[in-house]
């Protein structure tokens, strides 16, 4: 067996693990169940990657987005690692060979989303694969009542019961206590060990500002600041507006979101990574996966949704470990609009009966067909033709989705691509008999060689056209003529949003929703949702401390650095960091009487102690005994 370092050295090139990397390693090395929390840009993906390459045999990575699963993969194979992704953008046969390398261990990373799981075709060959070890990306995804809910993660324990001895590893960079006993529970980890990495980032300063004019409050902020940075917009139109007025100003900006092109997509990204462009103006599309470490501020135009999204995007910033800036910009009717907003996020069951009817309409889809179909999807398109708005359409396919039976993807680009279906000696006959397709064939089979026999190939049109002298349409008619003869395998070209139904199509009357669990849901989300204004509206808690003990990590150390902690220290002139590290200490002890502990302080710091104490009891990070004394939680 490899040694983990070794491993690092020779395919990442890095002399050292970050903190706790090479303690989880070791654990899912010795075949240990471990569940990991490591904040953005804390490494996770080594984690799974390292003892994999460590081990013999292949190791399955389950994770919920198509484009983060593409990115690992290419970064893999980059790396001279063999690796491949199963997703909805693929044909049954692609599938099937993608699945049969994995069994003849010429895979070492089979990325996979979970509704791929519970497959015929997965089920049957999964017991025969040389799995080393089953990696659970984003594994909070698990938990009904956590962030970004995904119910075919409430399926992965059930693989257990076709490989008992494979340890697992669950891995997230955002989940509550909660959350976290849910990943255990359901996950059904055995003797897990767990890790968890504070969240506190030393080198990220978070800030908040109330402001009457967000642009010149923009301006004001990046024209201080140096380096690339992220203005992360809740809406595409606002990324373009942003960038429009960042622009007016002279400085090196775009835009970015989920609408655009895929090649537009992909050259502002890589501009963006090569410093072409200082500041992307961006929603929530852009980041995941991204490996830029040197971000130096992030700044948020909306107010996100939750703590935990607000948490992922802002720690964007800094992941180099140089210092770095989190602000984020409001006004009074931001947060009347991002209740409003949630509100409309959770659609009646009318409406949501109404849409999946409206989709099987749309697609002629049979009741009892299409499990697992992909279906090229234009939200626009789609609903003016059902004549529903295009929210209440996209909500109700979130609500379809927590309900486990449709799924949405991202757009995302997926190359044409072939492969012959025939062997060397039928596509030879086939060639004698059809003399006017040859030219196409020996083209395809100087440009493409053999491989093409045993695998898909990614082909561009426009080079086949231009080696035979004929237009991209002839191109695409012939390679359609061989398609319907069963010649090749061809799929096209695409970068279109997918609609898959996870489970058979149902008849929309009486398909089971649990109307009683959405309530729940939309309670917890909404309480996420006040949760994170609370974050923006305090006036006193440290903002790191704040973030640190809504994902439960006890700590009374305050960073001494926020909008907040200056503020304070400059209006009372005392150093509030110096009497809350006195505080612990002292309740460290023993649970003494609120008067008792002001005791300890001199006249003047008295005040800021019973303030800090009534704030941590608001908190959560201490409380009273049974005799009236304070007493650390926990």
């Amino acid at each position: 067996m490899h040694k983990p370092l070794d491993i690092l050295k020779q395919y990442w090139g890095y002399d050292q693990f970050r903190p706790l990397q090479a303690d989880i390693i070791d654990k899912a090395i010795a075949g240990q169940d471990v569940l990991a929390l490591l904040p953005t840009g804390g490494g996770k993906s080594l984690c799974y990657q390292v003892p994999g390459m460590c081990m013999e045999g292949v190791t399955i990575v389950i994770s919920p987005l198509i484009a983060l699963m593409k990115d690992q993969v290419e970064q893999l194979q980059q790396r001279n690692i063999p690796a491949a992704a199963i997703h909805s953008g693929l044909h049954f046969r692609e599938i099937d060979i993608l699945l049969n390398e994995a069994m003849a261990g010429k895979l070492k990373f089979l990325y996979l989303a979970p509704e791929r799981l519970q497959t015929e075709i997965f089920q049957a060959r999964f017991p025969q694969m040389p799995v080393n070890l089953v990696a659970i990306d984003e594994a909070h995804c698990i938990s009904q009542w956590g962030y970004d809910f995904r119910p075919s993660y409430m399926e992965i324990a059930k693989i257990r019961e076709l490989k008992a001895d494979v340890p697992f590893i669950a891995l997230t960079a955002s989940a509550t206590l909660k959350v976290r006993e849910d990943i255990l529970k359901n996950l059904e980890l055995k003797s897990p060990q767990i890790f968890v990495k504070s969240f506190a980032r030393d080198n990220l300063t978070f800030a908040v500002r109330k402001v009457e004019d967000k642009q010149s409050k923009l301006l004001e902020i990046i024209s201080k600041l140096e380096g690339t940075g992220l203005v992360y917009c809740r809406s595409r139109k606002g990324t373009q507006e942003v960038a429009k007025l960042l622009q007016s100003q002279g400085m090196s900006a775009d835009y970015y979101h989920a609408g655009l092109d895929a090649s537009s997509r992909s050259r502002k990204q890589e501009d963006w990574i090569g410093d072409k462009t200082r500041i992307m103006a961006c929603t929530n599309a852009f980041g995941m996966g991204i490996d830029k470490a040197e971000v130096r501020f992030v700044v948020h135009w909306d107010m996100p949704d939750s703590p935990e999204a607000y948490y992922q995007e802002a720690g964007r910033a800094g992941r180099d470990g140089k210092p770095s800036f989190a602000v984020l910009l409001y006004q009074e009717k931001d947060i009347l609009e991002l209740r409003e907003w949630k509100e409309k996020a959770w659609p009646d069951e009318k409406t949501i009966r109404q849409v999946y009817q409206s989709i099987a309409n749309y697609y002629q889809i049979a009741v009892g067909s299409h499990q697992m179909a992909a279906l090229d999807f234009d939200l626009e398109q789609f609903s003016r033709k059902a004549n529903i708005s295009a929210v209440k359409v996209f909500h109700s396919i979130k609500k379809l989705e927590d309900e486990g039976y449709i799924l949405l993807t991202d757009g995302f680009y997926q190359p044409s691509r072939f492969m012959f279906s025939v062997n060397n000696k039928e596509l030879y006959e086939f060639q004698v008999a059809n003399s006017h397709i040859d030219a196409l064939v020996k083209i395809l089979l100087r440009m493409y060689g053999g491989e093409a026999f045993s695998q898909y190939m990614n082909i561009v049109e426009e080079k086949i056209a231009k080696a035979l002298f004929i237009s991209l349409k002839e191109v695409a008619a012939k390679l359609d003529w061989l398609k319907e003869r069963e010649i090749i395998y061809y799929e096209k070209r695409s970068d279109k949003a997918r609609l898959v139904f996870t489970l058979p199509r149902h008849d929309a009357a009486s398909m089971p929703l649990d109307i009683v669990k959405m309530k729940a849901r939309k309670a917890a989300e909404m309480a996420r949702v006040e949760a994170m204004i609370s974050y923006a509206q305090d006036k006193y808690l440290c903002r790191s401390l704040r973030l640190q003990n809504y994902f439960g990590e006890e700590s009374l150390e305050a960073c001494g650095k926020c909008d907040l902690c200056r503020g304070r220290n400059k209006e009372n002139k005392i150093d509030n960091n110096k009497i809350e590290r006195k505080l612990n200490d002292l309740l460290g002890n023993e649970p003494l009487l609120p008067s008792v502990l002001a005791a300890n302080f001199d006249d003047l710091e008295q005040t800021a102690v019973l303030q800090i104490i009534r704030h941590w009891l608001d908190a959560g990070l201490v409380k009273y005994d049974q005799n009236g004394r304070i007493a650390l939680k926990g």
